[in-house]
């Protein structure tokens, strides 16, 4: 299979696989593991930036009529963009606003997918592999506590937190095992074998006990709506029981020794904390974000930057954090705001609805559900903003853009059936 880019899709070979991983696993900043100090954690990440971006050069500069591919090398540019922004209007050093938004530049993963042509098959196969090893190393991370083993707070300490119903640990980076999931659900419609079901089940369970309760709901919404997209009755039935069952989460107190009871009554709790008065800190957040952060129209146009915690602009950024309890990483779409302005906002609002518009073969449709629970997603936190969220959403929209190019033919996507 040929490309516009005049590049054929091959498997990754062994040296490429190394490589791959090596990048992966610099750019999650190696889980936050406790056992690397914060130089062996972050300056690897602060050299590998360039690195790709000049492996990348030619293909980003490239002329490419595809929609997608403009919209995500305008993303890179926003954030070039946004490392100015901050010292124009923050003072904050090109230095600081570079440590800032590195993370951001993973997205450049996109462009050495587009360069190097890696086949679905790898690409699957790269999504499993860091969708099994969060799972062995929540699972081990688990078992520690309360010996903090990733990402414990800045002053070396681990919180218990059982209000869900379940220890929850400061453990990120779960895009992965999301994406892993509908991949696996996916082959399980396509293929119809039982073993992807399972699979997928297994992927399902480990979400669910990541007692995230916004990527609890969307994604069985999205699942609901997959299995169920043929039969329109089943459909309408599937949802309205969904609905149904979220909605009594309101008057029926369901019994805190479950994980799902806990997580119902709490949410019940903040429901009634809002009728009494008190609004929704993400609303307040919205509000703070989108109408008093910037100091004039121009940073409301193209962006503030990222504050780094050791500038003023950072400062500013940790008294909102302490006095007020704003977030940026709460809010997704108030963050892309706050960093890139309403232009970049604009620019990611275009992608994800590019996105979840584009037809695709039935045997890719995870990369539609996927990016339809992304753009969900951050309407109350921010994983575009996470190194696991971008490469997964760079994998996504690779498999998209390949999709856009040419017309392919229908034979050609006969890759997940059983031989």
């Amino acid at each position: 299979m040929i490309s516009r880019l005049g590049a054929s899709y091959t498997d990754w070979a062994k040296k490429e696989w190394c490589i791959i991983i090596l990048y992966t696993l610099i750019s999650l900043q190696f889980y936050a593991y406790v056992g690397f100090s914060n130089t062996m954690i972050k300056l690897p990440l602060f050299l590998t930036v360039p690195l790709m971006l000049a492996y990348c050069w030619n293909t980003f500069i490239k002329n490419v009529p595809n929609r997608l591919f403009l919209l995500m090398r305008w993303l890179v540019l926003f954030n070039i963009m946004a490392i100015l922004c901050a010292f124009v209007f923050w003072r904050q050093s090109i230095v600081l606003g570079y440590r800032a938004m590195a993370v951001e530049f993973t997205l450049l993963f996109y462009f050495y997918l587009m360069q190097r042509k890696p086949s679905i098959q790898s690409l699957e196969k790269y999504v499993f592999i860091f969708g099994v090893l969060y799972i062995v190393l929540w699972i081990y991370a688990m078992n520690q506590f309360p010996v903090p083993v990733f990402g414990f707070n800045e002053d070396g300490e681990v919180k218990e937190d059982l209000s869900r119903g379940i220890l929850r640990i400061n453990f990120g980076r779960k895009m992965f095992l999301v994406l892993a999931y509908f991949i696996a659900l996916n082959r399980g419609y396509v293929l119809r074998k039982k073993i992807w079901f399972a699979i997928a089940s297994i992927f399902f369970i480990v979400i669910v006990l990541q007692v995230t309760r916004q990527l609890i709901l969307w994604t069985g919404l999205i699942t609901i709506i997959y299995v169920f997209q043929k039969n329109k009755k089943l459909l309408v039935i599937g949802v309205v029981f969904f609905m149904i069952l979220f909605a009594l989460g309101r008057t029926v107190k369901f019994s805190p020794d479950s994980i799902v009871g806990t997580m119902i009554n709490l949410t019940e709790e903040q429901i009634e904390s809002n009728k009494a008065g008190d609004e929704n800190i993400r609303i307040t957040e919205y509000r703070y974000f989108f109408t008093q952060w910037s100091r004039n129209i121009v940073a409301d146009i193209i962006g503030n930057g990222f504050p780094h915690g050791d500038s003023l602009y950072g400062r500013y950024n940790t008294n909102l954090e302490e006095r007020q309890e704003l977030y940026l990483s709460d809010v997704g779409y108030g963050r892309m705001k706050v960093v890139t302005g309403i232009a970049g906002m604009i620019v990611y609002l275009a992608l994800f609805v590019r996105c979840c518009l584009i037809r695709m073969p039935s045997h890719l449709a995870w990369t539609k559900m996927f990016m339809l629970l992304f753009a969900l997603l951050n309407l109350a936190s921010a994983p575009y903003s996470t190194a696991d969220g971008q490469i997964t959403m760079c994998i996504c929209v690779y498999l998209m853009t390949i999709y856009a190019l040419p017309k392919m033919n229908k034979k050609r996507f006969n890759i997940l059936k059983s031989k």
